[in-house]
């Protein structure tokens, strides 16, 4: 289960029909999600929309419970309890993921806030019935499956999860502010997951309590968005949760703001390489007109390069990375939240001078109209975006139930829509002034010093002392290649006015072996720094005026600029997107800004535990010389980035940004005839050359395992990674070999998770996966285990590996398992024109026969027992296993030594080696 979510604001818009001129009046086009609401006779609230798009439905099931709901010393009960709920009921009692999986369930999760807790799933049309039973087997009939060792191992998890949370840069800090905002008693003064001692203290009769109390069927709402019809909704709804109680009356708060005056300021130190600043006001809740100015407020503060703080304090006085403002909107009080991240070594006092200059600023004359409708037009483009999806975090399922339970109607969406389309700079400049100017809590949090114990000559010996499928079709697809190479890929899809291309450039990380080490992530961070003709500022600034998103990245093997405009804006956003592709400039000030960004990067990644790890893991695989050999994030190293320089980016960008060497992937409501005239003019002028070939060769599997161990002192939990390497993405094993791992790693009820986690409770969650690549690829056992079960974890993981291979193959049960989470998960797979975008650029980035997907399930379906076996036999290699270990050295370098588990080298987190 993933982590508390905090409430999602409500923020949205309208599709842009005409350019905006000076303020602009209300837009006269309506969003609409349709719907039917019936009540059954316990009370139940139900929520029925139809989308036919795809064959699935999405069941979002909201509980009006949360962290506020708990009373001091019991904290942590809705969290907890949230993951019983995936434990069994009474006529189920097996896990809710080895159900729901085996149908081919998708966004699959419960999470819990401070306000809600909801469980959702996206589950193909004919599987609606079991979804159905499933979810009000547990609603009605649960406490019979709960018991003390249920309890015992949900509670295990929980702390794990709350561990791995706090391990974390700044994981703290959100225990800090909650205290700290609230007075004692609020409902808000506690965190989501809780204090361990209130968790140690829960009790069997504390849990069913809260269940009788909470999870009756008139504090629930169930939101059903897809492919159904309302009428069979209704009666299968009435049969399945008709017997479920109502539950008795709850008392709840309306409204508790907790709104402060003076300054409160709080010091803290992390082991972090940058220092951060926090300012935080509290606000009114969610749902009121203040929250929905607060939250343009935001925006215009710290949404974009061309926001108030962003261009201050990372694009000109380059004081900070990064730069966030929002409004955390709950039911019964909000906070408005400013967070910069400092570059490393500057002074905390300084950006808080320059916010206070800007806060003064706004509460003096409040925001321009440019500003206000800027944020206008982004939360329209968002909007529009959002409601493609039928479930998942702001689909629209999820919209209708937060409406329904937060405000009692579940078109309440409506009236957050119009106060953003009637937003005016006064109103904007009076929330400031009334919420903003006065009662603000400061979090400073400081890196701590390398510190170190000295030697001693002291005696000590002495005192003192966690139905059938229908067929998934893969969009069709078109191609044209033009005449100076490029060739364009298109899927066409009309359902919402959007279009998105990527121009994908075979190069990627592995292009840095003729460059410095990591020189394609930041030419690509800086593709969009400025052309020509446009500055960094002009770009933000007209794609925020556009509703145009576009971004540019490297993966391994390539490199990619992609953009996500309307369709009404579809030549501008082209003309924009083609000056980016065609002429960047590089400018030395963005430059130098962002390679010092990159630089705080790398040091934040080494601080980070997983992170850690990923830097020195593939030099252990391939050797330093080979292409895929640099770090796995793309940084490069504090060394190599300090060295690259301007003229290495224009380099980088005249070598590899070649027609010929590049395809342009396009899905979204467009016709080739209508893309290929305007793709054609744009870039008339682009030229073929000669391009590199990246020389991607063969490295052998390691003789014996050694084990490489990164000191992190004082962690609480232990990073570890196992793995090899593996043949390339394009083998003819590869649909064998991706269903055998997912019934090792890859699943929630996978071999190395339910042992791990469910069976021994020493991580929040375990897995292994391939990296893909078109080389050999990395294969990864990761996990995060408490610090004292490290060795005994490493011994788990190196069993399971070597069971699998021969003692304990994968049997019939596990494999139909693995085959039917894959298949049936098809039917939502590619439902958004992202998803497709990024399948049809995995065909071709890693030279995937063009039926792949078409022919994905076929082939899935027809491994067997035996092919499993073979290929977990033959490339699976237990004995000849790399180990990255990031932890404390002092505790658990004895237990691995006992492990015999290999070589044990010390490494820091450059990669070098210590003793």
């Amino acid at each position: 289960m993933k982590k508390h979510q905090p409430l999602l604001t409500m923020v949205a818009a309208i599709i842009v029909l005409f350019v905006l001129k000076g303020f602009g009046k209300p837009m006269d086009s309506k969003i609409d999600i349709p719907y039917q609401k019936f009540i059954l006779k316990n009370g139940l609230t139900v929520l029925v929309h139809e989308d036919h798009k795809a064959p699935i439905v999405a069941v979002n099931v909201w509980y009006h419970v949360g962290s506020k709901n708990e009373k001091p010393g019991r904290t942590g009960f809705a969290h907890l309890f949230e993951h019983l709920m995936f434990n069994g009921s009474e006529h189920v009692d097996q896990d809710y993921f080895q159900v729901m999986e085996k149908i081919g369930a998708t966004d699959l999760n419960g999470t819990t806030s401070e306000d809600r807790t909801n469980y959702f799933q996206n589950v193909p049309t004919p599987s609606l019935d079991l979804a159905l039973f499933m979810e009000s087997d547990r609603m009605g009939h649960l406490l019979g499956a709960i018991t003390q060792a249920k309890l015992d191992e949900q509670r295990g998890v929980v702390q794990n999860e709350k561990r791995q949370y706090e391990n974390e840069p700044y994981g703290m800090v959100d225990e800090l502010i909650a205290k700290a905002v609230f007075p004692a008693g609020h409902p808000y003064s506690w965190t989501v997951i809780g204090s361990m001692e209130d968790l140690t203290a829960a009790s069997l009769e504390d849990v069913h309590e809260w269940f009788k109390t909470y999870y009756g069927a008139a504090n629930t709402v169930v939101a059903i968005a897809g492919d159904v019809d309302p009428e069979i909704v209704r009666e299968k709804m009435e049969k399945y949760f008709g017997d479920v109680p109502p539950g008795p009356p709850i008392a709840r708060f309306d409204a508790w703001i907790a709104k402060r005056s003076g300054v409160q300021r709080h010091i803290m130190q992390d082991r972090v390489p940058q220092a951060r600043f926090y300012k935080i006001w509290n606000v009114p809740q969610w749902g009121t007109v203040e929250h929905t100015y607060l939250d343009l407020l935001s925006d215009v503060l710290a949404s974009g390069k061309v926001s108030r703080l962003y261009k201050r304090l990372v694009y000109e006085e380059q004081l900070a990375t990064s730069v966030r403002s929002y409004i955390d909107a709950r039911e019964i009080a909000g906070l408005f939240n400013i967070v910069v991240t400092a570059k490393p070594g500057v002074e905390l006092s300084k950006i808080e001078a320059i916010i206070d200059e800007e806060m003064a600023k706004i509460l003096a004359t409040g925001p321009t109209p440019q500003e206000v409708n800027r944020v206008r037009t982004q939360y329209e483009a968002q909007f529009v975006r959002g409601i493609e999806r039928i479930g998942g975090f702001g689909g629209k399922s999820d919209i209708l139930a937060q409406n329904m339970v937060f405000a009692g109607d579940p078109d309440y969406y409506k009236v957050a829509l119009d106060r953003v389309r009637r937003a005016a700079p006064q109103d904007l400049h009076k929330v400031a002034k009334d919420w903003l100017s006065d009662g603000v809590y400061i979090l400073e949090v400081h890196p701590f010093p390398q510190l170190a114990a000295q030697p001693s000559d002291l005696d000590r010996t002495a005192l003192p002392d966690a139905g059938k499928p229908p067929l998934a079709q893969f969009p069709v697809v078109e191609r044209k290649k033009l005449d100076n190479g490029l060739e364009i890929v298109l899927s066409q899809r009309t359902s919402v006015p959007i279009v998105t291309l990527k121009l994908m450039v075979d190069a990627g990380y592995a292009a840095d072996q003729f460059a410095i080490p990591g020189t394609a992530r930041l030419a690509m961070d800086m593709l969009d720094e400025g052309t020509r003709t446009r500055t960094a500022l002009q770009i933000s600034e007209e794609l925020a005026n556009l509703g145009a998103q576009m971004f540019s990245a490297s993966n391994l093997d390539v490199s990619f600029v992609s953009i996500n405009t309307l369709k009404d804006k579809l030549d501008p956003s082209l003309a924009l997107f083609a000056d980016v592709i065609l002429n960047p400039s590089f400018p030395e000030s963005d430059f130098q800004r962002l390679q010092k960004m990159q630089l705080a990067g790398i040091q934040r990644e080494k601080v980070t535990p997983i992170q850690m790890a990923l830097r020195v893991f593939p030099g252990l695989l391939y050797g330093k010389e080979h292409a895929y050999g640099n770090p796995l994030t793309g940084s490069g190293t504090e060394a190599s980035v300090a060295q690259i320089t301007q003229q290495d980016l224009i380099k980088f960008h005249q070598t590899w940004f070649l027609p010929n060497n590049a395809k342009l992937i396009v899905v979204g409501d467009v016709t080739m005839e209508e893309l290929v005239p305007k793709i054609s003019k744009l870039f008339k002028d682009w030229k073929s050359g000669t391009v590199p070939k990246k020389n991607i060769g063969l490295v052998e599997q390691k003789p014996a395992s050694v084990v490489y161990l990164i000191d992190r002192p004082g962690s609480m939990q232990s990073i570890l990674f196992a793995g090899h390497v593996m043949p390339p993405k394009a083998n003819p094993d590869e649909i064998s070999l991706t269903t055998m791992n997912n019934a090792l790693g890859g699943m929630f009820i996978s071999r190395i998770n339910m042992n791990l986690r469910e069976d021994k409770h020493w991580t929040y969650g375990a897995m292994s996966f391939i990296w893909d690549a078109r080389g050999q690829r990395p294969f990864i056992v990761y996990s995060s285990v408490q610090m004292d079960k490290t060795a005994e974890a490493m011994l788990e993981i190196k069993k399971e590996l070597s069971d699998i291979c021969g003692p304990r193959p994968l049997t019939a049960e596990e494999l139909q398992k693995s085959q039917d989470n894959q298949i049936l998960g098809m039917a939502g797979t590619w439902e958004t024109m992202g998803a497709v975008n990024n399948a049809v650029s995995e065909i071709e980035t890693y030279g995937l026969p063009q039926d792949y997907y078409r022919t994905l399930a076929e082939k899935i379906r027809n491994v067997s027992v035996e092919d499993a076996t073979r290929v977990a036999g033959n490339l699976l290699k237990p004995d000849q296993v790399v180990w990255v270990v990031v932890g404390d050295r002092s505790k658990i370098e004895s237990g691995i030594r006992e492990g015999n588990f290999g070589e044990i080298r010390f490494m820091d987190a450059d990669g070098n080696e210590v003793k």
